[in-house]
């Protein structure tokens, strides 16, 4: 009996690890590359920001054909002279930028391509495949009493990524 049970439990390990190794011939999301972005606006104000790289030679681009952008307003007196945030701007943007993430993961695939600061704003960009779920839950987070910044979104159609070509060069 245990020896018939431990050879379940084996076939069992086997299974997954072979359904695990044929999902990802074609996984959903690449393997993370982050790089830093750094460049100037036309009045030489700063941009900093990091992109995920590997999305670069992404494959599957045009099943998640939905730019979505959002644009969070930093607090305006925890922003320098050059519109870049103080740590602890950092840190209140990024919570909310995750929570933003986070909680539009659950109802779409979202391939999260990188974020930007620059004239007092974070800029956060990313693909989906739902438009309409996504726009649900964010329509419902611009008019919540407790988001701890405003932020402004757009969701548009861009089968190729033009949005972000220039951050993946």
């Amino acid at each position: 009996m245990l020896r018939h049970c431990c050879l379940i439990i084996v076939i069992l390990l086997q299974l997954l690890i072979l359904g695990c190794k044929a999902q990802n011939k074609h996984p959903v999301f690449p393997p993370e590359s982050f790089s830093v972005i750094e460049a100037k606006l036309p009045d030489g104000r700063p941009v900093i920001g990091s992109v995920n790289t590997a999305y670069k030679s992404y494959g599957e681009k045009k099943s998640y054909p939905w730019s979505l952008q959002i644009q969070i307003a930093l607090k305006q007196d925890s922003v320098m002279k050059n519109g870049l945030p103080l740590e602890s701007e950092i840190d209140v943007a990024n919570k909310l930028q995750d929570e933003l993430t986070n909680e539009i993961g659950k109802v779409v695939t979202l391939h999260y391509i990188g974020h930007i600061y620059n004239d007092s704003f974070l800029d956060v960009y990313a693909y989906i495949d739902q438009p309409e779920k996504a726009n649900e839950y964010l329509q419902k987070k611009t008019k919540a009493p407790d988001v701890k910044r405003e932020f402004s979104y757009e969701i548009k159609q861009d089968k190729d990524w033009a949005e972000v070509a220039p951050f993946l060069k």
